[in-house]
């Protein structure tokens, strides 16, 4: 069992390296098992027998989050047609939680290094390996994509013979990939400006950022990573601001955001690049909201026929399950889909119980990052992270529960414990 959490840190690496092989499989090959699904379950299986082991009331929590989860899952029972939708709606509800899983893992981990500093400096120097190698991951498939090799961001928009665009590889969710690579690159941000704070660094990797971001062609993905090229170094320098170097440094940092917005803008408009044509035929067929939430209050709109027409108190509490849900709005639009708004999507599926249970793990977030937000300028990035994460799940989807992300969101915010458990360690020792 010592061996154990070793073993899944090792295991852990290659997450995102293991969603493009399985993307590759599905694409070239008739093979209907997702490896990626096995491993995750793999990777949950030991996270819950190392916490029942090692930090057992991480482990009783999340016992009750997981049997709050299977009550609802009695409770859409009566909704269920086919075997088949029982394992999707627990697939839905593991997805959902699956962040704060790793997030307690990560904790626990943290918390049984105890005073160590060699344990905790490794496991910096894992984080950070994480970090840039599932970057490196990322990027090699969105130029991959951008080539013409394996999947396009849109393959479709209208009934024309338009050819797709934008790059994922052998990634297939193109939501989930932009919300991993803002959380990421957010991250990668951090470390470079606190690292040295030398400009030309940070913006060198900010340029690749930003290219890659273009390359890829979706709004989120552009905007995160605009806000957060921009957004890291103003937080995390914001009780310096007075002073007239650090302002004018940052002021230069801004001007040239804005300036190379406004060159990525002019590029995308002149060339009519994919994404500009998608916004042009969608506000051409529905109006400028239509555009800019891609259909998103169509499909909402959907959504709230179905809660109107079916729902009852009982239904407000715990929803109907996932694909009970997936039915009727297919039914409404004649093939099934969700809104791609999580937090109207999670409301529908799990009602009320399941969006209190997902916005609980994430206020907890929150407040330790909040904690320390006054002398810790990574507990100021991690909650302009966090926050922003909580604005794409309100536009964009697969944020909140999508199994591509959960990793990187839980460790994330383990990192302020982290810093905290280094500080009174140093803190310590400097009193004894």
């Amino acid at each position: 069992m010592k061996k154990l959490a070793p073993l899944m840190l090792f295991l852990m690496l290659p997450s995102l390296l293991v969603d493009a092989v399985n993307g590759w499989i599905i694409r070239n090959m008739a093979f209907s098992i997702s490896i990626s699904q096995i491993y995750r379950i793999a990777l949950l299986g030991l996270m819950l027998l190392w916490l029942a082991k090692y930090r057992y009331h991480h482990f009783l929590v999340l016992l009750g989050l997981i049997t709050a989860l299977l009550a609802e899952s009695l409770y859409h029972a009566q909704y269920f047609r086919e075997f088949s939708w029982m394992i999707a709606d627990l697939h839905f509800h593991l997805r959902m939680i699956l962040h704060f899983v790793y997030f307690l893992f990560f904790w626990g981990l943290i918390r049984n290094m105890r005073d160590r500093d060699m344990a905790q400096q490794k496991f910096i120097h894992w984080a950070m390996m994480l970090f840039v190698f599932s970057f490196l991951i990322i990027a090699a498939n969105i130029v991959m994509g951008s080539m013409g090799v394996g999947y396009s961001t849109v393959s479709k928009f209208s009934v024309g013979d338009e050819v797709g665009y934008g790059g994922l590889g052998f990634f297939k969710a193109g939501n989930d990939v932009s919300a991993t690579y803002v959380a990421i690159t957010g991250l990668i941000f951090y470390r470079i400006w606190n690292g040295n704070r030398r400009l030309g660094y940070y913006l060198l990797f900010g340029f690749i950022c930003i290219a890659l971001a273009v390359m890829m062609q979706t709004k989120v993905i552009i905007l995160g990573t605009f806000l957060l090229f921009v957004g890291v170094p103003i937080v995390h320098s914001f009780p310096y601001l007075p002073q007239k170097r650090v302002f004018i440094k940052l002021l230069l940092l801004v001007v040239l955001g804005v300036g190379t917005a406004s060159l990525v803008a002019s590029w995308l408009l002149v060339t009519n690049a994919g994404l500009i044509a998608k916004f042009t035929y969608l506000y051409e067929k529905s109006g400028l909201v239509y555009a800019l939430m891609s259909g998103r209050n169509y499909f909402l709109d959907l959504a709230t026929v179905t809660f109107q027409n079916k729902y009852d108190l009982l239904d407000i509490l715990f929803g109907r399950g996932w694909s009970y849900y997936l039915q009727e709005m297919g039914v409404l639009y004649g093939k099934e889909r969700v809104v791609e708004i999580d937090y109207v999507d999670i409301f529908m599926i799990n009602g009320m119980t399941g969006l209190v249970v997902e916005l609980a793990c994430w206020l907890f977030y929150l407040s330790i990052a909040f904690n320390g937000i006054r002398l810790s300028s990574l507990c100021r990035v991690v909650m302009l992270i966090d926050l922003l994460m909580l604005g794409i799940a309100a536009s964009a989807g697969h944020v909140l529960y999508s199994s591509f992300n959960c990793m990187f969101i839980g460790l994330i915010n383990a990192l302020p414990i982290l810093e905290r458990s280094i500080e009174k360690r140093k803190l310590a020792g400097g009193l004894s």
